[in-house]
Protein backbone atom coordinates (compact mmCIF):
# COMPACT_ATOMS: atom_id res chain seq x y z
CA UNK A 1 0.00 0.00 0.00
CA UNK A 2 3.17 2.61 0.75
CA UNK A 3 4.36 1.83 -2.73
CA UNK A 4 0.93 2.31 -4.17
CA UNK A 5 0.75 6.13 -2.62
CA UNK A 6 4.22 6.83 -3.73
CA UNK A 7 3.91 6.06 -6.91
CA UNK A 8 0.17 7.50 -7.34
CA UNK A 9 2.18 11.01 -5.59
CA UNK A 10 5.22 10.73 -8.28
CA UNK A 11 2.14 10.69 -11.06
CA UNK A 12 0.54 13.67 -9.44
CA UNK A 13 3.88 15.54 -9.13
CA UNK A 14 4.37 14.42 -13.26
CA UNK A 15 0.86 15.83 -14.12
CA UNK A 16 1.43 19.00 -12.42
CA UNK A 17 4.19 19.83 -13.96
CA UNK A 18 3.09 19.24 -17.60
CA UNK A 19 0.54 20.83 -16.61
CA UNK A 20 2.61 23.89 -15.58
CA UNK A 21 4.80 23.28 -18.77
CA UNK A 22 1.80 23.73 -21.42
CA UNK A 23 0.39 26.71 -19.63
CA UNK A 24 3.55 28.47 -20.03
CA UNK A 25 3.89 27.14 -23.54
CA UNK A 26 0.38 28.47 -24.16
CA UNK A 27 1.53 31.98 -22.57
CA UNK A 28 4.81 32.49 -24.09
CA UNK A 29 3.85 33.62 -27.64
CA UNK A 30 1.39 36.37 -26.21
CA UNK A 31 4.38 37.78 -24.15
CA UNK A 32 4.81 41.29 -25.24
CA UNK A 33 8.53 42.40 -26.33
CA UNK A 34 10.39 44.63 -23.87
CA UNK A 35 9.77 48.24 -25.01
CA UNK A 36 13.76 48.64 -26.19
CA UNK A 37 12.92 45.55 -28.41
CA UNK A 38 10.00 47.11 -29.71
CA UNK A 39 11.57 50.04 -30.63
CA UNK A 40 13.95 48.36 -32.75
CA UNK A 41 11.37 46.75 -34.50
CA UNK A 42 9.76 49.53 -35.45
CA UNK A 43 12.99 51.33 -36.72
CA UNK A 44 14.29 48.56 -38.76
CA UNK A 45 10.80 47.17 -40.09
CA UNK A 46 9.99 47.90 -44.13
CA UNK A 47 7.75 51.05 -44.80
CA UNK A 48 6.18 51.29 -48.20
CA UNK A 49 7.46 54.39 -49.86
CA UNK A 50 4.80 56.74 -52.32
CA UNK A 51 5.09 58.98 -54.64
CA UNK A 52 2.10 61.09 -55.82
CA UNK A 53 -0.13 59.44 -53.44
CA UNK A 54 0.95 55.57 -55.00
CA UNK A 55 3.01 52.74 -54.31
CA UNK A 56 6.52 53.38 -56.66
CA UNK A 57 5.86 49.69 -58.63
CA UNK A 58 2.34 51.35 -59.47
CA UNK A 59 4.78 54.87 -61.15
CA UNK A 60 5.58 52.72 -64.21
CA UNK A 61 4.97 55.24 -67.35
CA UNK A 62 4.24 58.11 -64.92
CA UNK A 63 7.57 58.77 -63.94
CA UNK A 64 10.40 58.32 -66.46
CA UNK A 65 13.09 54.94 -66.51
CA UNK A 66 15.64 57.07 -65.01
CA UNK A 67 13.84 58.58 -62.14
CA UNK A 68 12.30 54.58 -61.51
CA UNK A 69 15.87 53.56 -61.95
CA UNK A 70 17.08 56.70 -59.17
CA UNK A 71 14.37 55.61 -56.56
CA UNK A 72 15.05 52.10 -56.45
CA UNK A 73 18.69 52.35 -56.07
CA UNK A 74 17.56 54.71 -53.07
CA UNK A 75 15.40 51.82 -51.70
CA UNK A 76 18.19 49.40 -52.19
CA UNK A 77 20.43 51.53 -50.39
CA UNK A 78 17.83 52.57 -47.58
CA UNK A 79 15.43 49.33 -47.10
CA UNK A 80 14.09 50.74 -43.74
CA UNK A 81 14.22 54.06 -41.84
CA UNK A 82 17.37 52.86 -39.51
CA UNK A 83 19.35 52.78 -42.63
CA UNK A 84 18.79 56.76 -43.07
CA UNK A 85 19.82 57.36 -39.51
CA UNK A 86 23.27 58.21 -37.49
CA UNK A 87 21.08 58.62 -34.43
CA UNK A 88 17.91 57.61 -32.70
CA UNK A 89 16.90 61.08 -34.59
CA UNK A 90 19.81 62.94 -36.68
CA UNK A 91 19.76 61.77 -40.55
CA UNK A 92 22.80 60.30 -41.90
CA UNK A 93 24.50 62.74 -43.99
CA UNK A 94 27.30 60.64 -44.71
CA UNK A 95 25.04 58.12 -46.52
CA UNK A 96 22.54 60.47 -48.43
CA UNK A 97 24.42 61.27 -51.81
CA UNK A 98 21.35 62.87 -53.40
CA UNK A 99 17.57 63.94 -53.88
CA UNK A 100 16.28 60.52 -54.35
CA UNK A 101 18.28 59.16 -51.30
CA UNK A 102 17.00 62.52 -49.31
CA UNK A 103 12.83 62.03 -50.41
CA UNK A 104 13.43 58.00 -49.35
CA UNK A 105 14.40 59.05 -45.70
CA UNK A 106 12.40 62.14 -45.14
CA UNK A 107 9.40 59.60 -46.04
CA UNK A 108 10.77 57.69 -43.56
CA UNK A 109 10.75 60.08 -40.98
CA UNK A 110 6.94 60.40 -41.67
CA UNK A 111 6.80 56.60 -40.35
CA UNK A 112 9.11 57.30 -37.64
CA UNK A 113 6.84 60.41 -36.62
CA UNK A 114 3.84 59.30 -37.79
CA UNK A 115 1.91 62.15 -36.03
CA UNK A 116 2.53 65.57 -38.15
CA UNK A 117 2.67 68.13 -35.39
CA UNK A 118 5.70 65.31 -34.12
CA UNK A 119 7.66 65.86 -37.41
CA UNK A 120 7.29 69.46 -37.16
CA UNK A 121 9.01 69.17 -33.66
CA UNK A 122 11.83 67.51 -35.38
CA UNK A 123 12.66 69.60 -37.91
CA UNK A 124 12.09 72.92 -35.37
CA UNK A 125 14.53 70.78 -33.30
CA UNK A 126 17.03 70.58 -36.20
CA UNK A 127 16.83 74.48 -36.74
CA UNK A 128 14.25 75.02 -39.67
CA UNK A 129 11.16 76.12 -39.78
CA UNK A 130 8.29 74.32 -40.75
CA UNK A 131 4.62 74.93 -41.57
CA UNK A 132 1.22 73.20 -41.52
CA UNK A 133 -0.90 74.59 -43.77
CA UNK A 134 -4.05 73.46 -46.55
CA UNK A 135 -4.22 74.47 -49.98
CA UNK A 136 -5.66 77.49 -49.06
CA UNK A 137 -2.85 78.32 -46.51
CA UNK A 138 -5.23 77.58 -43.41
CA UNK A 139 -4.14 76.20 -39.91
CA UNK A 140 -6.01 74.41 -38.26
CA UNK A 141 -7.73 72.56 -41.06
CA UNK A 142 -10.18 69.80 -42.25
CA UNK A 143 -8.93 69.58 -45.66
CA UNK A 144 -6.08 67.45 -46.87
CA UNK A 145 -2.86 69.68 -46.02
CA UNK A 146 0.71 69.96 -46.15
CA UNK A 147 4.05 70.13 -43.95
CA UNK A 148 6.36 72.76 -45.47
CA UNK A 149 9.69 73.09 -44.78
CA UNK A 150 12.18 75.81 -46.31
CA UNK A 151 15.59 74.71 -46.59
CA UNK A 152 18.20 77.20 -46.33
CA UNK A 153 21.20 76.10 -49.05
CA UNK A 154 23.43 79.65 -48.74
CA UNK A 155 26.57 79.43 -47.02
CA UNK A 156 25.96 82.86 -44.80
CA UNK A 157 23.26 80.27 -42.76
CA UNK A 158 25.09 78.84 -40.39
CA UNK A 159 22.53 75.75 -39.40
CA UNK A 160 21.56 74.61 -43.17
CA UNK A 161 20.35 71.42 -42.35
CA UNK A 162 21.60 69.91 -45.38
CA UNK A 163 25.38 69.75 -45.62
CA UNK A 164 27.58 71.77 -48.17
CA UNK A 165 28.71 68.84 -49.98
CA UNK A 166 25.43 67.59 -50.98
CA UNK A 167 23.61 69.33 -53.95
CA UNK A 168 27.11 71.49 -54.39
CA UNK A 169 26.36 71.82 -57.96
CA UNK A 170 22.66 73.15 -57.50
CA UNK A 171 23.79 75.42 -54.45
CA UNK A 172 25.53 77.52 -57.44
CA UNK A 173 21.98 78.57 -58.52
CA UNK A 174 19.84 77.49 -55.73
CA UNK A 175 19.16 80.12 -52.53
CA UNK A 176 17.04 77.14 -50.44
CA UNK A 177 15.28 74.02 -50.99
CA UNK A 178 11.97 73.63 -50.49
CA UNK A 179 10.21 70.66 -49.49
CA UNK A 180 6.55 69.27 -49.26
CA UNK A 181 5.11 66.71 -47.65
CA UNK A 182 1.61 65.85 -48.83
CA UNK A 183 -1.29 64.22 -46.14
CA UNK A 184 -4.56 62.51 -46.58
CA UNK A 185 -7.24 63.62 -44.59
CA UNK A 186 -6.31 60.43 -42.04
CA UNK A 187 -2.74 62.30 -41.57
CA UNK A 188 -0.88 59.73 -43.62
CA UNK A 189 1.76 60.76 -45.80
CA UNK A 190 1.40 60.52 -49.59
CA UNK A 191 3.88 62.50 -51.11
CA UNK A 192 7.43 64.03 -50.97
CA UNK A 193 8.30 66.79 -53.23
CA UNK A 194 12.00 68.59 -53.24
CA UNK A 195 12.39 72.12 -55.35
CA UNK A 196 15.47 74.24 -55.28
CA UNK A 197 14.31 77.95 -55.41
CA UNK A 198 16.54 79.65 -58.17
CA UNK A 199 18.53 82.55 -56.97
Amino acid sequence: MVIKSKISRNSIVKTLAKIAVSALMICLPQMRPAPAAQEANYFSQEVNFMKHGMLLNDLEGRLSPREMQQYRRALEKFPTPDSCLSTEDTLDWSRISGYHDLEVCIFYLTHLYPDPQSLLNWFAKHGLAPELADIYGNWPTDQVFVLHVGIPLTPEVPNSFIPESLFSWDRLTASSLSLGISYSEDQLAQDINLTFNRK
